[in-house]
């Protein structure tokens, strides 16, 4: 009874270790102290491009001339809420005197991003 005891504890402790899930990307990424909304023209086709108001609370800067942002669902700061359609990610490129192109990345292109 005693072993089969230990052999439940150690299942339990091996199902509750080895089932962490894996951080979400924008925790790595640097928290806005509060969110900020921005205009995005997104690609959705080869030629049509869709403008969308996205409140932004995680950024990362990857160069000189892009950086990575998220825009959660829904974020709420203090008694605020900040909602979105959906959680995107996406990159911004370019400089404030050239202009900027956006271009949404999915969770897995984080990652690596992320890794590198």
């Amino acid at each position: 009874m005693k072993k089969l005891i230990m052999l439940l504890i150690a299942i339990i402790l091996i199902t509750t270790l080895g089932c962490r899930a894996s951080p979400e990307p924008y925790e790595q990424m640097d928290p806005l102290e509060i969110p900020v909304q921005m205009q995005v023209k997104l690609k959705t086709s080869i030629i049509t491009f869709q403008t969308k108001d996205l409140w932004v609370t995680h950024q990362l800067q990857l160069n000189d001339e892009q950086c990575l942002f998220y825009a959660p669902k829904s974020a709420k700061v203090g008694d605020n809420y900040y909602l979105n359609d959906e959680t995107i990610y996406f990159i911004r490129a370019g400089t404030e005197e050239s202009g900027y192109s956006y271009e949404q990345v999915d969770v897995e292109t984080v990652r690596e991003l992320l890794r590198e």
